[in-house]
Formats: structure tokens, C-alpha cells, sequence
């Protein structure tokens, strides 16, 4: 199985609570499909986003072009005002574990979601490489990572931010 985690694009600051993405967050969009097209990423059989619209439309032009469609998960959204964090952790940790449940070691998962999100499955992903260096704390928009996972190893194979 192969994940490609995703931080949405660059969000426009209008409106406050779910904002869409910038032009320049849409051009990191269909930034992707473009390295689908080039070979330079797999072609994605699941699209999973979180419920923000910006999330999703991070990943629509992908999942177009792969002939799938973007699938909401709420256990991908951001820290909500109310959860505590450890209901937080959980919600995350739940996720990280079902994913192999779920799908077949064919699949190739794209996932989107938000820098909160992403900061906490780092610490919970059994991974080949320390993910809690300090290298992997700051997550531009578009940033992503990609892993293969082999028998619950979260093996990393890039962490890289799409370039417009």
C-alpha cells in the first residue's frame, strides 16, 4: 500500500470558518494531477479528505483525473474547539490503524488534511524514520509526504512541497 499525506493547499482567508483554497492553492491542486499525468506520482485509487472544502479541493483535480472520487472522513479534520486532545490523539490514532484494515496493500491512498493532523499522526505513525525530528515539523501548504506501508511499517520515501 502506498499513502501520499498531504497538508491542503495555500487557503484564502475569506471566509473564516471553511475557507477555499488561493489561486495559488488551486494551482497546487492541479499541480498534482499534473505529476499523476508525468508518472511522477501513482495513480491514486482512494481520495481521502477531510471535510474543510479546502482539503478537498486539494485533492479534486487528482481524483478527476483518476476517475475516482474524494471521499470525506471526519477523522481527518483539524482539532475541533471542543475535543480534548487526547480525544483528538485517539480520533487520529483509530484512523492510522484502520487504513491497512481497510484497504488492500494495491491501493494507493491519497490523503488530505491539516497541519494539527498531521503534527499528531506523526507521533503515532510506526514509521522507519524518526518523524518527530525537527525537520518534519513545519508543513507549508501542498507539503506531503509519501510512505509505503509493508505490514504496519509506514515506510517514508519523500517529504517534499508541491511547487507551482
Amino acid at each position: 500500500m502506498k499513502v501520499y499525506l498531504f497538508r491542503h493547499g495555500q487557503k484564502d482567508s475569506v471566509p473564516l470558518k471553511d475557507p477555499d483554497l488561493t489561486r495559488g492553492g488551486h494551482e497546487q491542486a492541479n499541480r498534482i494531477a499534473a505529476l499523476i499525468t508525468s508518472g511522477d506520482f501513482f495513480r491514486g485509487t482512494q481520495f481521502l479528505t477531510s471535510p474543510r472544502l479546502r482539503a478537498q479541493r486539494t485533492l479534486m483535480p487528482a481524483a478527476q483525473l483518476c476517475q475516482s472520487q474524494v471521499q470525506i472522513v471526519t477523522d481527518l479534520d483539524q482539532r475541533e474547539p471542543f475535543e480534548t486532545s487526547e480525544f483528538f490523539r485517539a480520533r487520529i490514532q483509530k484512523f492510522v490503524l484502520s487504513l491497512e484494515k481497510k484497504f488492500s496493500e494495491k491501493d494507493i491512498i491519497y490523503l488530505c488534511t491539516h497541519h494539527d493532523w498531521i503534527e499528531e499522526s506523526l507521533s503515532l505513525i510506526a514509521a522507519d524514520t524518526d518523524l518527530l525530528e525537527t525537520r518534519y515539523w513545519h508543513w507549508n501548504p501542498a507539503q506531503f509526504m509519501e510512505f509505503d506501508i509493508l505490514e504496519g511499517l509506514w515506510i517514508l520515501r519523500r517529504f517534499e512541497r508541491i511547487q507551482t
